[in-house]
């Protein structure tokens, strides 16, 4: 079924580019080259053009369209249309694209029967279908979809140096497409209506794509309008004499130019070595591809990452099990009986409405029976914001049952006590102003409301808006940074005691959190906005509240994993170093598990512990990054 449906996607990316390379009716010596071009660039190992291979199903639909074949059931047509549907179970955004390219070409041909919206219509509902969907749920997706796109510019977004010049690049390339059409059909007023606007719509997704996510996503925006303006320099080669042809070879070449430049700067070498790569592993990919044809596997690399998946050592689990934040490759490659919430990765659940998706299931009768747990939070975020109204639902109706391997697992608990939450009194913060709170010996649930001004919307609406950052310092004088997402604060998320690991969090279970939490009961927070380079955005003053949060509690010393992590942090507070100002620390390994870490060139002085009878010493850095 794979091979059917690649097969069947690529038959239609071919037959749509070699249909606009007869149209420009070029020597095959100057087409063979670009098309070589579109085909390398999409073929590339880099997995930001992944999402370009998809809509360039799209981009040849629109030029051919509109440029290349008037015919409403053309048979080129015909196939893109029905592979661009094909293409948009795959991803929102290229479904999102594919509706606007479609309109598009149904608004240019006028009053005629709307042939290629009907045919992608029913294409599409016929592939939802035979993907064992039922139509009654497409609402509910297209609902949900809807929330996690308006949530990416607040989730997700980046803050790179240098962004400001990508961008201005991007936008100059941009424009030199849209003049280029403007001047070549400026006579032709519908023509010029629907290929403008709908490029214009093109280009404004990849612009949010890639730089809403800058870094290395820029990629994906510059490659974009390379192949953008190959595809678009194709159709309109001949429409005019060599002045156009020259206006054509100016967009490509500066294009080009700026995807050099954005290889360059992501340190993939440069664009003759980023295309010599996609034909260089042509051999190797059709000998893995043959070799799986005939059942042997061993050559993939997804074989390989299952190998390492399964060696992964796990709790003890019976029944459904869903685990966050995320990892569900780990529970597919155990077999084990998956039972995924609504949003099924927890770092996307940071909106009101999506995180209270995850929480109702949590609730409801499609709970599962077990949870893996562990704190993921992406970008230096706060990490109690991710899934953060599913927290108290997980820490009152499941208990802690295995500690000892790199994720918690949880068991449904009987019915109980639930947890509850005192509403505070609502007080106003001020942007780079801290909030003292007040002190007491809960749990701390905050509420923090920031608004948008007039420009803030429009700012967030056409790019993202500025970085928010969240300053905490402890009761032992630590302070910490993180980026703050401005959306499900105002649900509310657990504040304090602060949260950065999965045994601080189990921690919370424990009847004697109050005491070993102590020195992470946060004391006061600030939240700081960096506007630098944009309008103002959020409005100075904020409301907040925090709130107690009562949880059940009970004695977990006898779970395995508590004691061994209790000991080792016994051990770390009776040692001291012979340099006071970085002494040893508590770090999780790759592994999951945790150790004690110090200065490289650090004499330690230590106490016996009692049941403990040897000690390993390594050198090196705790990072999975550096593993």
């Amino acid at each position: 079924m794979q091979v059917a449906v690649w097969a069947f996607l690529a038959a239609g990316f071919t037959a749509g580019l070699v249909t606009l390379a007869r149209h420009a009716n070029l020597r095959w010596r100057v087409a063979l080259p670009l098309m070589i071009f579109v085909v390398a660039l999409l073929g590339s190992g880099s997995w930001e053009f992944i999402d370009l291979r998809a809509l360039a199903l799209a981009w040849l639909l629109l030029v051919i369209g509109l440029y290349v074949d008037h015919r409403p059931l053309a048979w080129t047509k015909l196939l893109l249309v029905i592979t661009l549907a094909l293409a948009s179970q795959m991803k929102f955004t290229v479904a999102v694209m594919a509706v606007g390219v479609v309109l598009a070409l149904t608004i240019h041909a006028g009053r005629k029967i709307p042939w290629l919206a009907t045919v992608y219509t029913a294409a599409y509902l016929f592939f939802w279908l035979l993907a064992g969907q039922q139509l009654s749920s497409w609402p509910a997706y297209l609902d949900h979809s809807l929330h996690i796109a308006n949530a990416y510019v607040d989730i997700e977004s980046t803050f790179p140096p240098g962004e400001a010049t990508s961008i201005s690049l991007f936008l100059v390339g941009a424009g030199a497409i849209l003049a280029l059409l403007l001047a070549t059909s400026w006579k032709q007023w519908r023509l010029v209506a629907a290929s403008v606007l709908a490029t214009l719509f093109g280009l404004f997704l990849l612009f949010k794509s890639g730089f809403v996510r800058d870094g290395d996503h820029g990629l994906e925006a510059t490659g974009g309008l390379a192949m953008v303006s190959v595809l678009i320099g194709l159709a309109i080669w001949n429409r005019h004499g060599w002045k156009s042809k020259c206006l054509i070879g100016s967009v490509l070449l500066f294009n080009f130019g700026l995807l050099w430049h954005s290889d360059v700067v992501c340190g993939i070498g440069g664009l003759p070595v980023n295309l010599a790569a996609a034909f260089q592993s042509v051999p190797a990919n059709t000998n893995t591809a043959l070799a799986w044809l005939e059942g042997d596997a061993s050559q993939l690399s997804s074989h390989d990452n299952l190998d390492r998946l399964r060696r992964v050592e796990l709790p003890d689990i019976h029944g459904s099990v869903d685990i966050y934040s995320w990892g569900q490759d780990l529970l597919l490659a155990h077999g084990l009986d998956y039972r995924p919430r609504p949003v099924f990765q927890s770092y996307l659940a940071e909106s009101p409405f999506l995180a209270e998706l995850n929480a109702r299931h949590l609730r409801g009768p499609e709970a599962p029976e077990s949870i893996l747990f562990n704190i993921g939070a992406i970008d230096q975020q706060f990490p109690a914001l991710a899934d953060a109204t599913s927290w108290p639902e997980i820490l009152s109706r499941y208990q802690l049952a295995d500690a000892s391997k790199p994720w918690l697992l949880y068991r449904h608990a009987d019915a109980g006590a639930l947890f509850t939450i005192t509403r505070g009194p609502v007080i106003v913060g001020k942007l780079g102003q801290p909030i003292t709170l007040p002190a007491n010996d809960s749990l701390i649930w905050a509420r923090i409301n920031l608004h948008l001004t007039g420009l803030g919307k429009i700012n967030r609406l056409l790019f993202k808006s500025p970085k928010l950052s969240l300053l905490v310092v402890t009761d032992d004088g630590q302070a910490s940074q993180y980026r703050f997402i401005p959306t499900i604060p105002r649900q509310g998320f657990l504040l304090s005691p602060l949260v950065e690991d999965r045994i601080t969090f189990a921690l919370l279970q424990s009847s004697s959190w109050q005491s070993e939490l102590a020195n992470l009961k946060v004391k006061s927070i600030t939240v700081v906005c960096d506007q630098a380079g944009m309008p103002q955005c959020y409005d100075d003053e904020f409301e907040c509240s925090f709130d107690r949060l009562s949880i059940p509690t009970r004695d977990i010393s006898q779970v395995l994993g508590i004691r061994r992590y209790r000991d080792l942090r016994k051990f770390i507070a009776g040692m001291k170093a012979n340099w006071d100002w970085f002494g040893p620390a508590q770090a999780e390994l790759c592994d999951g598990s945790y150790a004690l870490a110090t200065f490289g060139h650090t004499s330690l002085r230590m106490e016996h512990l009692g049941n403990a009878s040897a000690a390993t010493v390594g050198y090196g850095i705790v990072d999975a990054n550096f593993d």
